[in-house]
């Protein structure tokens, strides 16, 4: 019998490219490889992938839930009607669900975006104050992005923009930038028998190298090893990584994301 606490559960879901293939089932006895939305078949290619899992959040425990085969990336309708769905099969078996976890890519954007806006509508009817959850079956979930691809887009956004911190009021205004990051690169490179960042090469630094899709090498970047290599250089005398205030350029401002 499974606690009470050991119900709370989360459902995710990703998407995933398939390469083309056909084969067929001796079992079920028809072909695979096409579209196949389990009680809907169509002859088209299939070439990719989704699949949802649910997820205790107390111990851990896993299980898949649903998978489609689909010709290109599912559609925004088709994604909510199927999170709708698995989301009451959940709530019927007895579960908790609590939170749906996601990437940020276009389609879960937008079907979150759906969800939500349905969910405002329905509590504004009911004069009550909306929280930004969506309410399937009456129940709450809070809609989460998976936070590798949130690291990876700071990082994407880092490249070519600052980051500023919030400070007290009246404090000097300070960012962070991409430019500390490549001088702290360029400086290891000079320790050329030991290197203190020997995982960080030109693909996670040089702008026109970077690979904008690769979570890794975004969570590398953005990691305790290169902000302790930051910190460290920075504190030592005349080795200076910084970034100048907008409102005054008389102290030089360090700062770094610790991640």
């Amino acid at each position: 019998m499974m606690k009470e606490r050991d119900k709370v559960c989360l459902l995710m879901w990703d998407e995933m490219l398939l390469q083309l293939h056909v084969d067929y089932d001796t079992k079920k006895k028809h072909i695979v490889g096409f579209e196949d939305f389990g009680a809907k078949r169509r002859a088209r290619f299939a070439d990719h992938a989704l699949i949802f899992m649910v997820r205790g959040i107390q111990n851990g425990w896993k299980f898949p839930l649903a998978y489609y085969f689909c010709d290109g990336v599912t559609k925004t309708d088709q994604l909510i009607e199927w999170i709708k769905d698995i989301v009451k099969i959940i709530i019927n078996s007895g579960l908790y669900l609590v939170a749906f976890v996601c990437n940020d890519k276009k389609s879960n954007l937008m079907a979150i975006n759906k969800l939500k806006l349905e969910s405002a509508r329905l509590e504004s009817k009911q004069g009550r104050p909306y929280y930004g959850y969506i309410t399937i079956k009456k129940q709450n979930i809070i809609p989460l992005y998976d936070p590798p691809h949130l690291i990876r887009d700071i990082r994407n956004n880092l490249l070519n923009n600052d980051l500023e911190f919030d400070v007290e009021e009246g404090e000097e205004r300070k960012f962070a930038s991409w430019e500390v990051i490549e001088q702290a690169y360029h400086m290891d490179l000079t320790h050329t028998m030991y290197r203190l960042m020997p995982k960080i090469t030109a693909e996670h630094i040089i702008k026109n190298k970077v690979k904008k899709k690769k979570v890794k090498n975004a969570a590398q970047v953005l990691s305790m090893t290169m902000g302790g290599f930051i910190h460290h250089h920075t504190k030592l005398e005349g080795m200076y990584l910084c970034k100048f205030s907008i409102k005054t350029e008389a102290r030089c401002n360090y700062t770094y994301i610790n991640m």
